[in-house]
């Protein structure tokens, strides 16, 4: 039997673009990209930096990553730094 992936999985220090409506401060729209921790590579649920297109973390989350589901990140724009 051949095992086939079915779900999407997060690639650790890659920058994903959020899918609309899933930013996670929509008071400040320049973080509306996400970038996954090493510890989350391939996981369908995993911390991940919140981050702009060029990987800067966001100010109020640069000390944790926060939780977010695969669902949520959209194209690859970038690699995180």
């Amino acid at each position: 039997m051949t095992y086939r992936r079915t779900h999407k999985r997060m690639i650790a220090r890659l920058i994903y673009k959020a899918k609309k409506g899933c930013i996670y401060d929509d008071e400040q729209p320049r973080y509306n990209c996400y970038s996954p921790v090493e510890y989350a590579n391939d996981c369908v649920t995993g911390d991940c930096w919140v981050c702009d297109k060029d990987g800067n973390i966001h100010p109020g989350y640069n000390v944790c990553p926060v939780p977010v589901n695969v669902e949520m990140l959209g194209e690859v724009i970038g690699k995180f730094n």
